[in-house]
């Protein structure tokens, strides 16, 4: 009997994944990164400025310093 509960929560869980609308999908492009999400546009926009911003400070901490030109 105590494994029904344990039974019905994972059944609970259980689905496929949600459909694919390609209408809701959109591409940003920055000058580092292609971004593909189905977020709203301007979500879509503050996520590339952040993966910029963040690409930025690691870039200027020193990340990726003489790994043969792996950041350019």
């Amino acid at each position: 009997m105590r494994r029904l509960p344990l039974a019905l929560l994972a059944l609970a869980c259980a689905h496929g994944p949600r459909a694919i609308e390609p209408s809701a999908w959109r591409e940003l492009q920055s000058e580092h990164f292609r971004v593909r999400t189905d977020l709203g546009a301007t979500e879509a926009r503050r996520t590339v400025r952040a993966l910029e911003e963040i690409r930025a400070a690691l870039v200027a901490l020193g990340w990726g310093r003489n790994q043969g030109g792996l950041i350019a």
